[in-house]
C-alpha cells in the first residue's frame, strides 16, 4: 500500500557516477511509493537537479575543493566522510526542528562509501540503512578475505590463476581489494573494513535480485543479522527513466544504431571511472577491426593516460577487468553464469576470432549420477559444488523423477535421464523399481557418454574434456556403461562407513545373521559391536530376508571396476571403519566430509518447498531453548505415531519446530492427524512447518536439541551445529547411525518406546537434565574436531586436495572402447519388461 506523503528519506550518494546511479533509481522507487525524497550530495560530481525536478537536493561541501577527482585515493574518501560530517549533521538537524509543518523524516539511506553517515544517524537517534549498489558475491569475497587476510597476502605471480581458498570461482588475480605487488597495505584493509560494516544501520538495501544470490544474500544475512531488501535490477524498477548520467551523453549514436542489422553490433564501453594506456587502447582497435563486426566504442575524455579521446588511435599496462567489483562480476559472469567471455590476453589476436568465442584452455570435466532420493541428491550435489571450486566442469546426469533444481546451480550443466518410473510411485521405492530405474537409465547414460566423447574429438570444437564418471552406489549401473567405454568410475558413498560395513559384512554372510527370534531383536550382532538384531541395516520381514534383497545390497555394496570412493564422513570420526574397508575393497578411500561445510556455496538442494517463515519464529525464542523435530524426506509414520508424538511434545513444556511432511503420515495430509485440543494447548510455544531449511533451523542459536531419524546428512549436519540429538530411527542405515550417536559418541539418546510419556521424559532429559548438558559437552568437542579436520591441515582438507590430484591425473580413457555387441534396447523397451513394485 503506498504512503500519505507525510515521511520523507534523505539518501546520501557517494560522487561517482556507478553508485549515484543506483541510489537516484532507488529514490525514484521511493518516490513512487509516496515518500518525499530528499538527495544531500556532494559539490563535487553533483546530480543534474533538472532531471529529477520530484527531489529536494541539498549539496554538502565535500573539502574536495582544487583535487584531483578524476581517479579517486583513499586520502581524498577520507577526507570527504570528513568533511561532510558537519554539514550533513547541521542540515538534518534543521529538518528536525521544522517537523510539524513538513514532512516527517523517516531515515537515512546512503552509500556503503559514505561510512560517516552511520556516525551522524547514531548521533541524531535516526535509523540509517546502508545501500549497497554491487553483488552479493562480491561483498561476500571482500568479507572473506578482510576476516582472515594472512590467508591470501602475499602471493607469487606463479599464483594468479591459482583458485582462491573458500572463494570459488575467483582466482588471487580477482581479489576485489586493491593490491600493489601482490600484498595489500594496512590502509586498504581498513578502507575496506569501513566500507563493509553498516554500523547501528537497521537495513541493507540491494541492486540485485534474490533468485540471482540467494545463497550469498543468506550467507551474508547471517553475518549482518538485519533485514534484507532485494530490489534490483534498480533501472528497470524505478518508473521514471530520467537520465542519471554526470556526462554529457550523444543521442546520435541511436541513429547510427539504428542502420545497422539486427544483433550485428558490439558495444564498447569501459565505464565512467577507467583509464587505460595508450598501447591497450592500439591493441583494441586493431582487435575491432580485425574482428570484421559492427561495433560502437565509448572513448571518454582522459580515459586514456596522457592523451584526450580518440587522438592516440593508430602490452599490456592492466587486463580488463580492472579494480574493485569489476573482476568478481567479471569472473561470475563468465564462470558461474556463462553469460560472457573473459578476455585473458589483452592482445588483438585474442579478439579476432570468427566464430565469436573466446579461446580457453579445455578444462576437465566430471559426471556426476545421483540416486533419486533426497538423502542422496543432496550429497552428491554439494560434492559437485567442492569439484566445481576446485577447477572441474560439472555434468550431472540425473533420473526424471526426482529432478534437481536446475536454477539452484547455475553453474553446472544438467542432463536428464528416461528413467522408465512414469506412473510409478516412488516416495518409498521397492527395491525391484530401483533394480527397473537402474536398468532403463543404462542406454540413456551409454548414449550420452558416446556423444560427450565424440564431440570431444572434434578438432574445431574446444570443450571440456570427460575425465570420470562419480555416481551414488546406489545407481550401480554406472559401472557397467563406464567399463564398457573404459572410462574411469568413482563412487559416492552417501552414509556412514559403519553403516557400509554392517551391510558388507551381513550380506557376505546372511546364514549367520538370518533368521532371528524376536527373543533376539535386543541381543548383540556377531562381530558387529554395538549393533543389536533389531540394528539390522538390511530390511527383515518376520526377522529373516529374502535372496532379491540380499542381491541388492550386494550390488550396492559392491564397487566393480571402480578405481576409487568418496565418502561423506570425516577420517577422524571412523578411522578404524574405514582402514577395514579399505583393506576389503583395495582402492584408494577419500573421506572427505562433511561435504555440506566442505562445499563453497549454498544453495538450496531440496527438492521440497522449504518455509522460511519458522526463521523469524525462531528469532523470537530463548537461546538454548527449542527441540526440532524432523523425520526426514521419506519416513512416513502412522496415526497412531503422530498423535502419541504431539502429546510428548505438549507435556515435555518445551518450545518446539515440527516438521511434517505432507504425505508422511498414512492416510492423512500433513497435520489433520493431530489430536484435538493440541494445538490450543501448545499455542506460540510450538511451530508446526511442512518443510524447513533444516541446515539454517539446526545452526539457529535458539535450537537445543534435534528429535531427529538419524539419516546420515541429518545426523552429520547436527554435530556440525553442536546440536544433541533424540534418536527415532526407521530403516536402512539410520538405526545404525542412531546406535552409534547414543552408544559410542554418546551424543544422542535413544526413544525407548513410542509412547507420549517415554518421549516427554526423553525431551526433558535432553533439554533440562545434567544428563542433557552432558551429552551437549560432548557434541560440542565432536564439532571441534569436524572444524579441525576442515582447516587447510585437517584431514578432510588433506583428502580433499588428494582427490582433486587424484581426478587429475586419471586418464581420459583407461583403453579404447569395448564394441557394442548388437541393438541398444531403449529405455521404454527396457521398463516395459520390468516389474514394478510400489
Amino acid at each position: 500500500m503506498k504512503v500519505e506523503r507525510k515521511q520523507s528519506v534523505v539518501l546520501v550518494p557517494f560522487l561517482l557516477l556507478g553508485h549515484l546511479t543506483p541510489i537516484l533509481q532507488l529514490g525514484s522507487i521511493l518516490y513512487s511509493q509516496g515518500f518525499s525524497v530528499i538527495v544531500a550530495h556532494t559539490q563535487h560530481n553533483a546530480p543534474n537537479y533538472s532531471n529529477h525536478p520530484q527531489f529536494v537536493f541539498h549539496s554538502m561541501d565535500d573539502g574536495l575543493k582544487g583535487m584531483d577527482m578524476s581517479f579517486l585515493g583513499l586520502k581524498s574518501i577520507y577526507r570527504m566522510n570528513e568533511s561532510c560530517k558537519a554539514p550533513l549533521r547541521n542540515y538534518l538537524v534543521r529538518m528536525m526542528e521544522e517537523e510539524e509543518e513538513g514532512d516527517q523524516l523517516a531515515c537515512i539511506i546512503y552509500d556503503n562509501i559514505m561510512f560517516f553517515v552511520d556516525d551522524v544517524a547514531t548521533q541524531l537517534r535516526l535509523p540509517s540503512i546502508v545501500l549497497r549498489p554491487y553483488s552479493a558475491a562480491y561483498l561476500y569475497s571482500m568479507l572473506t578475505i578482510l576476516q582472515q587476510p594472512e590467508k591470501y597476502f602475499p602471493f607469487k605471480d606463479s599464483q594468479l590463476l591459482d583458485l582462491l581458498p573458500e572463494l570459488h570461482p575467483l582466482r588471487f588475480k580477482d581479489i576485489p581489494i586493491n593490491i600493489v605487488n601482490n600484498t595489500v597495505h594496512a590502509p586498504i584493509l581498513n578502507f575496506s573494513r569501513s566500507t563493509s560494516d553498516i554500523g547501528s544501520s537497521v537495513a541493507t538495501i540491494w541492486n540485485t535480485m534474490q533468485d540471482l544470490e540467494k545463497s550469498l544474500l543468506l550467507r551474508l544475512q547471517e553475518h549482518y543479522k538485519v533485514s534484507f531488501f532485494t530490489l534490483g535490477p534498480f533501472h528497470k524498477m524505478a518508473p521514471m527513466a530520467s537520465s542519471t548520467s554526470i556526462l554529457e551523453e550523444d543521442n546520435s549514436c541511436i541513429e547510427w544504431l539504428d542502420r545497422q542489422a539486427p544483433n550485428s553490433v558490439l558495444y564498447v564501453i569501459l565505464g565512467s571511472l577507467m583509464r587505460i594506456d595508450d598501447k591497450e587502447l592500439i591493441e583494441t582497435a586493431w582487435g575491432l577491426v580485425n574482428s570484421d563486426q559492427p561495433f560502437l566504442w565509448v572513448i571518454r575524455p582522459g580515459s586514456v593516460y596522457g592523451f584526450q579521446c580518440a587522438e592516440a588511435l593508430p602490452d599490456v599496462l592492466r587486463k580488463w577487468p580492472f579494480l574493485a567489483d569489476q573482476p568478481v562480476n567479471a569472473r561470475y559472469m563468465s564462470q558461474i553464469y556463462k553469460v560472457g567471455f573473459e578476455l585473458e590476453v589483452m592482445e588483438r589476436t585474442e579478439r579476432n576470432s570468427k566464430k565469436t568465442k573466446m579461446k580457453v584452455e579445455r578444462k576437465q570435466s566430471v559426471v556426476l549420477v545421483p540416486y533419486l532420493l533426497q538423502g542422496h541428491l543432496t550429497p552428491m550435489l554439494q560434492l559437485g559444488s567442492i569439484l566445481h571450486s576446485q577447477g572441474f566442469s560439472v555434468i550431472v546426469a540425473h533420473t526424471e523423477y526426482n529432478s534437481p533444481n536446475y536454477s539452484n546451480h547455475p553453474e553446472f550443466i544438467f542432463h536428464s535421464m528416461d528413467d522408465g518410473l512414469k506412473g510409478i510411485d516412488m516416495s518409498f521405492p521397492s527395491v525391484k523399481s530401483i533394480h527397473c530405474m537402474n536398468e532403463s537409465c543404462k542406454a540413456p547414460l551409454r548414449n550420452y557418454l558416446v556423444r560427450m566423447m565424440e564431440e570431444e574429438q572434434e578438432e574445431d570444437v574446444q570443450g571440456d574434456q570427460l575425465t570420470c564418471i562419480i555416481y551414488d552406489n546406489n545407481m550401480f549401473f554406472v559401472d557397467d556403461v563406464a567399463t564398457q567405454l573404459r572410462l574411469p568410475s568413482i563412487v559416492l558413498h552417501t552414509f556412514s562407513a559403519a553403516c557400509m560395513n554392517s551391510m558388507a559384512t551381513i550380506s557376505q554372510q546372511p546364514e549367520k545373521y538370518f533368521p532371528f527370534e524376536d527373543s533376539q531383536l535386543l541381543d548383540p550382532l556377531p562381530e558387529l559391536h554395538p549393533l543389536r538384531f533389531k540394528d539390522v541395516p538390511i530390511p527383515a520381514f518376520n526377522n529373516t530376508v529374502a535372496e532379491h534383497i540380499l542381491d541388492f545390497y550386494r550390488a550396492m555394496s559392491d564397487i566393480g571396476s571402480s578405481v576409487a570412493t568418496i565418502w561423506n564422513t570425516m577420517q577422524d570420526l571412523e578411522s578404524s571403519m574405514l582402514l577395514r574397508l579399505q583393506e576389503h575393497y583395495k582402492v584408494p578411500f577419500f573421506p572427505i566430509g562433511p561435504l555440506h561445510k566442505m562445499a563453497p556455496l549454498a544453495s538450496s538442494t531440496s527438492i521440497l518447498e522449504e518455509d522460511n517463515s519458522c526463521i523469524e519464529w525462531l528469532d523470537r525464542q530463548a537461546p538454548n531453548s527449542v527441540l526440532y523435530v524432523s523425520l526426514g524426506s521419506l519416513v512416513r509414520i502412522d496415526d497412531k505415531e503422530l498423535i502419541e508424538t504431539a502429546w510428548g511434545l505438549a507435556n515435555s513444556d518445551q518450545p518446539f519446530l515440527w516438521v511434517i511432511r505432507p504425505g508422511s503420515v498414512s492416510g492423512f495430509q500433513c497435520a489433520e492427524a493431530l489430536p484435538d485440543g493440541f494445538e490450543k494447548m501448545v499455542g506460540e510455544r510450538g511451530r508446526i512447518v511442512k518443510w524447513a531449511p533444516q541446515k539454517q533451523v539446526l545452526a539457529h542459536p535458539s535450537v537445543a536439541g534435534f528429535f531427529t531419524h538419524c539419516g546420515w546428512n541429518s545426523t552429520v549436519e547436527s554435530i556440525c551445529e553442536q546440536v544433541p540429538m533424540i534418536c527415532r530411527p526407521f530403516l536402512g542405515d539410520q538405526p545404525v547411525n542412531a546406535r552409534y550417536l547414543s552408544q559410542i559418541y554418546k551424543v544422542g539418546f535413544e526413544l525407548e518406546a513410542i509412547e507420549r510419556t517415554v518421549i516427554e521424559k526423553t525431551i526433558r532429559k535432553l533439554m533440562l537434565t545434567e544428563e542433557g548438558k552432558d551429552v551437549k559437552k560432548r557434541v560440542v568437542d565432536m564439532k571441534q574436531n569436524i572444524v579441525a579436520a576442515m582447516q587447510i591441515e585437517g584431514t578432510s582438507h588433506k583428502n580433499l586436495n588428494d582427490l582433486v590430484d587424484f581426478i587429475s591425473a586419471l586418464p581420459s580413457r583407461l583403453t579404447p572402447p569395448l564394441p557394442i555387441v548388437g541393438a541398444i534396447m531403449s529405455s521404454n523397451h527396457i521398463a516395459s519388461k520390468c516389474i514394478i513394485e510400489s
